[in-house]
């Protein structure tokens, strides 16, 4: 059961009001989006990262090379 459900059967079983539901379901669509946003700032990063290691061992090789080639 997701929380979208058990906020539903929360409702259902009256617990809580229509109120207090719609506002579990505002926080809990801003938590999605925060996590989503948070996660695409992880891939950016990750592939940054990759993105600068290769360079890296790219300048390290042709140091290798040349440093060989002497």
């Amino acid at each position: 059961m997701d929380h979208r459900e058990k906020i539903k059967q929360l409702v259902k079983e009256g617990k809580i009001n229509s109120n207090q539901a719609v506002s579990l379901l505002q926080s809990l669509k801003e938590s999605e989006n925060r996590r989503e946003k948070i996660l695409k700032q992880i891939l950016v990063q990750k592939k940054q990262r990759q993105k600068n290691a290769w360079g890296f061992l790219c300048v390290w090789f042709m140091f290798v090379l040349v440093g060989i080639s002497f």
